[in-house]
């Protein structure tokens, strides 16, 4: 119902970025996490859309909740998009040993501007449910709970 809702109903879908998809991949070999993430946006009125990003993790590190950047776990990482139809953003991360991770959050920022609302989204991605399913039956259709509810 929701495939067949995007193409007769593209007026429906809100505006602006929204996360595709999301994957995580172990490299065992190099003792590194590769990911990939898609960005794309609502099929009609697409403009050039710049934001900013952010990945981070929600950790256990000896029974402490806390939240680490990603940009403490990886050299490259990017600081925002900038796309008019998708946009696919690849990287690499180590985690340490001695931590434990629960989520995955992206936080996503978009200014806006003439033709777009200012925009905030918050995408949470269960780690084991990540590394456990194959990566390409995880995408947007999947439809994983927004934050706050």
């Amino acid at each position: 119902m929701y495939f067949y809702e995007r193409v007769l109903a593209p007026e429906l879908e809100v505006s602006g970025v929204k996360v595709h998809s999301f994957t995580v991949v172990e490299d065992f070999e190099a003792g590194r996490w590769d990911y990939e993430l898609v960005l794309m946006q609502a099929q009609k009125g697409r403009r050039f859309l710049n934001g900013r990003l952010e990945i981070s993790f929600s950790v256990s590190d000896q029974q402490e909740l806390k939240r680490i950047s990603l940009k403490e776990l990886s050299d490259k990482v990017p600081s925002g998009f900038k796309f008019r139809y998708f946009q696919t953003i690849k990287g690499t991360f180590k985690l340490p040993a001695n931590i434990t991770v629960d989520e995955v959050i992206i936080d996503l920022k978009v200014k806006g501007d003439r033709w777009y609302k200012a925009q905030q989204l918050e995408q949470r991605y269960d780690w084991r449910a990540l590394i456990e399913k194959d990566a390409a039956d995880f995408t947007e259709f999947d439809k994983p709970v927004p934050a706050g509810n």
